[in-house]
């Protein structure tokens, strides 16, 4: 019980498995076969295929307990549960059956449908000298048998669990997030010039920051400490969302540099097909990693459910982002996200307090403030959360209008504009390509 499974599944009624969850003190969710698959959990779901005792009455005995070969006529009921079986099998990067029986043919009819089963698939058996020839068969159909016993896979757990170093999971859809060099030194004009008149980040900056408590170089928003506090409960996901401009991703950056001084932090940068699986690869080497997701509507619906119930079933954590005009645009989604109980909405607000008073310094160093006609702290104060309503991208938006950028807008343009036309293209056809 002590191995990171996403998720377990018996036909044993009793709640062995759950004592054994209690002991080591792993958050869990038992579910009977009549409940529904797509609830919410908490921690490692154990689903009991064939019924859970605890959860038997006198109404519910005869459609949930499965005993004998009449009673399988009930699984109408066990339906989605197959296919939930099913789809969890393909995205599994190991899938382990101990004490398989064959006389379960609708497990058969599962893992005959599953794609992928047999290079990951491996069945404990008692050891034995002479193995049941027809039960050896059907399993050999799915994946490696194996006559080890319990007791040996235990301990083989034991020692897996034992090593210093987890072995690196392949990635394509994720990579693993770095944390930035510390610099010492405050940053200079230009640098904060960059980050807010071009947008280009100096994450050792934002570093220096958060490691000194200072808006030196940007300002430090208090939902960046909201997404931190939260997932420093296990399973537990952060849904970050505002307009554009606000900040989302420098918040995000913010909480992943303060994240990844204790815990691996992986950044998804590409939707490839096996993405689930790949998330399967990272908790199995890093059970408490946390998975930074951005623009998580991009996702298709059911990758996304399925990866919101991933984490919520882990020892991890999750950061999803979206702007709000998707968040208004994607309910159905949406919905998937705020059904998980440990999803958690921060909403990335208007600059108040402390936030207004180190965006003021900020905007001072760039381009002061005589052109905004806001001479005294008072005054400067008024215009953030008066005139701009204490909205960031209007704040921005004041800031690009005014004389000083449009005079740093405009260097920039004589400096193409005297390039012959086919090296602009060029520089042009650059530019796009990396973005």
């Amino acid at each position: 019980m002590e191995f990171p499974w996403t998720s377990i599944y018996t036909t044993n009624y009793d709640n062995g498995i759950e004592i054994g969850l209690q002991n080591i003190r792993k958050k869990h969710s038992p579910l009977n076969n009549l409940a529904d698959p797509s609830s919410p959990t908490s921690g490692v779901p154990v689903v009991h295929l064939h019924g859970f005792a605890e959860a038997w009455t006198n109404e519910n005995f005869e459609r949930s307990c499965i005993l004998d070969a009449d009673s399988y006529r009930n699984l109408t009921g066990v339906s989605n549960w197959m296919e939930r079986l099913r789809s969890e099998i393909e995205r599994a990067e190991i899938v382990v059956f101990l004490g398989f029986s064959a006389a379960d043919f609708h497990l058969s009819q599962v893992f005959f449908n599953a794609t992928g089963l047999q290079n990951k698939a491996f069945f404990i058996n008692r050891p034995t000298a002479s193995p049941d020839p027809d039960e050896r068969a059907t399993q050999e159909e799915f994946g490696e048998v194996l006559y080890t016993g319990r007791e040996a896979f235990a301990d083989q757990i034991l020692q897996i669990l034992k090593q210093d170093a987890p072995k690196e999971p392949p990635l394509a859809s994720f990579e693993r997030f770095v944390l930035p060099e510390t610099t010492t030194s405050v940053p200079p004009v230009a640098a904060i010039e960059d980050l807010f008149i071009w947008g280009k980040v100096e994450r050792s900056q934002i570093k220096r920051d958060w490691d000194v408590g200072t808006s030196d170089y940007h300002v430090l928003r208090d939902e960046a400490a909201k997404i931190v506090e939260h997932l420093n409960t296990r399973g537990n996901i952060a849904f970050v969302h505002g307009d554009i401009c606000e900040g989302k991703s420098l918040a995000i950056l913010g909480a992943q540099i303060q994240i990844a001084r204790g815990r691996p932090v992986f950044q998804l940068k590409h939707f490839y097909s096996d993405l689930l699986n790949e998330v399967s690869s990272i908790f199995a080497s890093y059970p408490d990693a946390v998975l930074v997701v951005e623009g998580c509507f991009a996702l298709r619906e059911d990758r996304l459910t399925a990866l919101v119930r991933q984490i919520s079933a882990s020892e991890g954590g999750m950061i999803l982002s979206a702007r709000s005009i998707a968040t208004e645009a994607e309910s159905e989604k949406l919905r998937v996200i705020r059904t998980i109980p440990s999803a958690s909405d921060i909403r990335l607000g208007k600059v108040k307090g402390s936030e207004v008073d180190s965006l003021i310094a900020l905007i001072d160093q760039i381009a002061g403030w005589r052109e905004f006609s806001a001479l005294t702290l008072s005054d400067r104060r008024r215009f953030i959360e008066r005139d701009c309503g204490g909205v960031f991208p209007s704040v921005l938006l004041r800031l690009l209008k005014s004389k000083y950028v449009r005079n740093a807008y405009l260097a920039e343009y004589n400096k193409l504009s005297g390039i012959d036309l086919n090296d602009k293209r060029m520089m042009i056809t650059a530019l796009i390509s990396q973005e």
